[in-house]
């Protein structure tokens, strides 16, 4: 088993309403395994926010895993160590 701590930021932490949530995965476990661990306590609301309907990453949400971009990792199938932290926050755009 393993244990990692999920973030919350921004507008994450005010639509799920938690800032931080430790997670207990087992050994192996990847990104996609914390998705779907997060989809299974908070429901609907979150599985919106961080997959698109083909199962892809969300364009709006930013994944960090220990300060860096799962995108520039292996994206969902990043594998987790024991006390890693995940971030989620919402991407910002603007002009």
């Amino acid at each position: 088993m393993i244990a990692v701590k999920v973030s919350f930021l921004s507008l994450l932490k005010d639509r799920i309403g938690v800032k931080e949530l430790n997670l207990d995965l087992e050994d192996n476990s990847n990104i996609h395994d914390v998705f779907l661990k997060l989809i299974e306590k908070f429901g609907e609301n979150i599985k919106t926010v961080l997959v698109k309907k083909t199962g892809e990453l969300n364009d709006h949400v930013v994944i960090m895993l220990n300060e860096k971009n799962i995108r520039s990792l292996d994206d969902l199938n990043t594998k987790l160590q024991n006390k890693d932290e995940i971030t989620l926050l919402p991407a910002i755009a603007g002009g």
